[in-house]
């Protein structure tokens, strides 16, 4: 009988350390997935106060969702969104471009370079002025070839993606003019997705592409354009940058 008691104690107790473990392993994993949860969580619930057309609430929720996942290009997309419906321009425009940067060609990055042409123009405007001089010296734009007699050329800058239907177009028109004006203008095409571009995207503030930056002969940004707006575009302004020289 005492026998009897010991192997029931015994079972017990072991009964209770396998239960303890159990409930300890459970735990764990309430734990971990309560770690891991938050970020599709307010990811989902952000996308569909968006939806709702609940604006405020979708920025913050998309904001702790971009901030657990900053890699994740849908999140920045949709708090982009968020912020354009809010009027938040500046942020919609950060979010955007790191949508566009983070989604590598996908239909997120369209999405998002659709988006940032809604913006007011001057949050699409790259950065122009006498001090854009300095940024085309310091990446070396402007003193790297000269023409005739020694001067330096105008140069344009064409900020493009392969991903973008509107670059492709402007491409063909580009093609064009290079022909007619390739003896007296600087052409350089500049690839958004290449990451060694960053910093020439970054010192002239590009956003949406296409964009196409006119320098006149010593570097200053003189004229721009956004967008595909037709054939005679890029001739029109080519012409007003020459005609400055």
């Amino acid at each position: 009988m005492k026998c009897f008691r010991i192997a029931v104690r015994e079972g017990l107790s072991a009964g209770l350390v396998a239960l303890s473990f159990l409930m300890a392993s459970g735990q764990s994993l309430i734990s971990s997935a309560q770690a891991a949860g938050p970020a599709p969580t307010a990811f989902a619930a952000g996308k569909a106060k968006l939806i709702k057309g609940d604006y405020a609430s979708a920025v913050k929720m998309l904001e702790a969702a971009v901030k657990a996942r900053p890699g994740s290009s849908e999140a920045h997309l949709y708090l982009g969104q968020a912020y354009l419906k809010t009027r938040s321009y500046a942020q919609a425009r950060t979010h955007l471009r790191a949508a566009i940067r983070l989604g590598k060609g996908s239909p997120v990055s369209q999405k998002a370079n659709a988006a940032l042409m809604t913006l007011p123009k001057n949050y699409l405007a790259p950065r122009t002025g006498e001090d854009t001089r300095f940024i085309a010296y310091a990446l070396g734009i402007v003193g790297r070839e000269r023409g005739a007699g020694g001067q330096s050329k105008p140069t344009v800058l064409d900020f493009y993606a392969s991903w973008c239907h509107p670059c492709k177009l402007l491409e063909q028109d580009m093609d064009k003019v290079k022909s007619t004006y390739g003896d007296k203008v600087n052409f350089m095409s500049i690839n958004v997705d290449d990451p060694s571009n960053e910093q020439v995207i970054e010192q002239y503030d590009v956003s949406p592409i296409p964009t196409v930056v006119f320098l006149s002969p010593d570097g200053q940004v003189v004229s721009y354009s956004i967008g595909y707006s037709g054939p005679q575009n890029v001739q029109k302004e080519i012409e007003k940058v020459l005609a400055r020289s």
